[in-house]
């Protein structure tokens, strides 16, 4: 199914699309207008310019018959200020009305997201008709930086050109395909020569490779053995911070001999150690991934600084820990008004983590004008009883509901789309739509884990336990190295009252999955609980050699040895937890306790 031109190609190679899958034959009857790209994919359907074109129309008519006019009207230009010491150019005129329509008509083809419509027309409003992925792990480094096959967009609006105006059209003709200018000439459209293109500025000798805007400014990735993309972040070059978060930097890509300290201390040497503020967002959102409640009021100043771009802020939001923090609730209650409608649709995510009286300030949101927020509303609403819904509410629900199932379906082809469709109609009370979905979900791909997995928790859930560990035989059965698989089957012996069958399972998960702290952890707990107490501690100490910043491991483990006597031990690791945020109310008490217990010397007579 990855490698199906019908859902993974056509809709960006091609014109006029209808993907046409049937889900009852699980057959495609794709019909199209031209197999390449053509005027019709960015400008949409031609009929009426067609029209004003045979009409004798003249050239400067606005629009021309256009559904989607990609010239701006507005008359402005980018002009360079003589006064400016910066030497940038600013837009000169009025505002330009057709920006953000530009950057979205690119956008569908040019970012990574899932279609929430069938078959999207060009020119609709970008998040009415798809659903980006944030910065997420495996697609970006948390500076930002490409790292998967994540296109240009989601590059691109994290750059302050982007937010002073600059469209994609000012640097690339899109009807060529190429650059407006080459090397360095491209940039200096904006960015004055006799300020930029100098030595005093890139410190490489003129005209060399060091000496380009992109070599800096846009490190690249090469996809598929043969397809170089450039970073469109146009971000500044941070060694020392892609040092911290173990990312690749545009430096030491290039001085393959020399290192991260090195490239930063020669940048500090050119333009001063102090000369960005810190610290930079990506030691906040790096912190962030690995699951550090300390982050937690870092990100969520990052969350509510409207200077920051809208991707950024919402990725920080998506990572706001639980349980929630008073931060956090400010953070992602204040989000829910954003201007921005990809932050008001991540922040209902973030609420799911939430206390579940929480979900009824998504009902505010059931009527947003933008449709992916509509459908998160409802997504967060899903399992909220009807009665709970107000009635002059209810009519906007139904109406969001019927979205986010129809955005699921858009991808019917696929078992993700029926498995996530299972586990709405489960939170709804539907147990019966939930069940056949979770078969249509086997159906489609009878190994798929995360569909069985998830359809043995729903078996669970409800009591039947032999029918879970049934399913979760055959996850084992398909994927027997699978860490996920093995953890899951001993939840479910442990739902089943089955403690002691469930150990040997854990442990298997643990050897595993030895990159997942909580394995190891679970794993310890349950030893402790059967009255293995040293064989629990030790599965602590080593969790924690791998995962030293472990805050449950710290605690588990802390508690074990004040319970053992080792008081100053139990202190030195309730001390640890307690640094990973000041703000953790368990671990201060437990180092509190602690500290009183331990004996102090007598005072001198």
């Amino acid at each position: 199914r990855e490698f199906t031109w019908n859902f993974m190609c056509a809709s960006c190679h091609s014109t006029g699309i209808t993907r046409g899958y049937d889900p009852r034959s699980d057959r495609y009857d794709t019909r199209w207008s031209e197999i390449s790209v053509g005027c019709e994919s960015c400008h949409g359907r031609g009929a009426a310019h067609i029209a004003w074109a045979r009409a004798g129309a003249p050239a400067d008519t606005a629009g021309r018959g256009l559904e989607v006019a990609m010239r701006d009207p507005s008359g402005g230009r980018w002009a360079f200020a003589e006064a400016d010491p910066r030497g940038i150019a600013r837009w000169e005129g009025p505002p330009r009305q057709a920006a953000a329509t530009r950057i979205e008509v690119c956008a569908p083809c040019h970012a990574r997201a899932r279609p929430i419509v069938p078959d999207p027309l060009p020119g609709a409003r970008f998040l009415d008709a798809y659903a980006p992925v944030l910065l997420d792990p495996g697609l970006y480094h948390a500076n930002g930086q490409i790292e998967g096959e994540v296109f240009e967009w989601g590059s691109f609006v994290q750059s302050r050109m982007q937010r002073a105006g600059v469209v994609c059209a000012d640097c690339h003709d899109p009807h060529s395909a190429k650059p407006r200018a080459d090397g360095n000439a491209l940039c200096a459209q904006c960015h004055l020569p006799a300020r930029f293109d100098t030595e005093a500025h890139h410190h490489h000798p003129q005209g060399s490779d060091g000496a380009q805007c992109v070599a800096c400014h846009m490190p690249a990735v090469t996809y598929m053995g043969v397809d170089r993309r450039h970073d469109h972040a146009f971000s500044l070059p941070r060694p020392d911070v892609a040092a911290a978060i173990g990312a690749p930097d545009a430096c030491t890509s290039c001085h393959l001999r020399e290192t991260q300290p090195w490239a930063a201390a020669r940048i500090a040497h050119w333009f001063g150690a102090e000369r960005r503020p810190d610290p930079h967002p990506a030691l906040a959102i790096a912190a962030g991934r690995r699951g550090e409640r300390s982050a937690v009021p870092r990100l969520a100043a990052i969350a509510l600084d409207g200077a920051q771009p809208a991707i950024l802020r919402a990725t920080a939001l998506s990572l706001l820990s639980a349980p929630p923090t008073r931060e956090a609730a400010q953070a992602v209650g204040a989000s829910l008004r954003d201007a921005d409608p990809l932050v008001r649709a991540t922040a209902l995510r973030a609420l799911e983590g939430f206390d579940p009286r929480n979900r009824q300030h998504a009902i505010a949101l059931l009527d947003d004008p933008v449709r992916l927020v509509r459908i998160e509303a409802a997504r967060l609403l899903a399992p909220v009883p009807p009665a709970a819904i107000p009635p002059q509410a209810r009519a906007g629900f139904d109406s969001a509901w019927n979205e986010l199932m129809a955005s699921e379906l858009v991808a019917a082809e696929r078992p993700e789309a029926h498995l996530n469709i299972a586990v709405l109609l489960a939170r709804r009370g539907d147990a019966a739509g939930a069940e056949a979905a979770f078969a249509e979900a086997l159906r489609r791909d009878p190994a798929f884990l995360p569909a069985l997995t998830g359809y043995a928790q729903f078996e669970s859930a409800r009591g039947r336990h032999d029918a879970a560990e049934a399913l979760l035989a055959r996850a084992i059965a398909a994927h027997p190295d699978s860490a996920a698989a093995h953890y899951a089957l001993a939840l479910a012996l442990v739902r089943a009252g089955r403690r002691a069958d469930a150990l040997p399972e854990l442990a298997r998960a643990a050897a595993l999955g030895p990159d997942q702290p909580r394995y190891a952890y679970t794993q310890a707990i349950a030893q402790f609980e059967a009255g293995r107490i040293d064989e629990a501690a030790q599965l602590l100490r080593a969790n924690l050699r791998r995962h030293p910043r472990h805050r449950d491991s710290l605690i588990a483990l802390a508690t074990i040895e004040r319970d053992r006597m080792n008081l100053a031990e139990a202190e030195r690791l309730a001390a640890d937890a307690a640094a990973l945020d000041p703000a953790d109310r368990e671990a201060a008490a437990l180092l509190g306790q602690l500290r009183a217990r331990q004996p102090r010397p007598a005072a001198p007579r």
